[in-house]
């Protein structure tokens, strides 16, 4: 198995194992790198970047759901998260739609990782925008150059576990 999607899918695990029997549960965790170049009059203004890792937690008692989320992925954080949901799913009505958890599958290994795009450094975007400036002599430019990639690992309590959508990336510049 490939390492891209495997902190994932490690984070996935340990809420499980924190939730225990004491609910169904789906997790979602979520790692994404984000990169914005702002540009106006044909000169870039703003340069950014992000990597965030969100995790999600549905945790079911009894036909009872309830939904949490939380960026905060240590032990200690996953752990608050764990005992949060179980807590307000205790207090919520049972939901008569529940349709259960899916069950263990096999499922294709697709994988769309564009490490450049990943990787993409402000200078790369800057690039980009210089072509894209470039490509209009005598214009002024304005607009964005943005990157973005994402692994999702996703797993629940009746033992399905694999990344949800393939890692993905795309680079997009946007103009008027």
């Amino acid at each position: 198995m490939s390492t891209v999607g495997r902190p994932e899918l490690e984070i996935c695990d340990r809420i499980l194992e924190t939730v225990g029997d004491r609910a169904e549960a789906t997790v979602r965790v979520t790692s994404s790198r984000d990169g914005l170049t702002r540009f106006a009059n044909s000169f870039i203004h703003q340069n950014m970047a992000e990597d965030v890792t969100s995790v999600t937690l549905t945790a079911v008692i009894e036909g009872r759901l309830a939904t949490s989320s939380s960026t905060d992925t240590t032990a200690g954080g996953t752990s608050r998260l764990a005992e949060a949901t179980l807590a307000a799913a205790r207090l919520r009505p049972p939901d008569p739609h529940w349709p259960g958890l899916a069950p263990p599958a096999e499922s294709p290994a697709v994988d769309h990782w564009d490490e450049a795009t990943y990787s993409a450094s402000p200078a790369e975007r800057a690039g980009v925008v210089r072509a894209f400036v470039d490509a209009g002599p005598g214009l002024d430019a304005a607009g964005i150059c943005s990157t973005d990639a994402f692994v999702v690992g996703w797993a629940n309590s009746a033992g399905l576990s694999r990344p949800a959508a393939p890692p993905t990336g795309k680079y997009t510049v946007t103009g008027p």
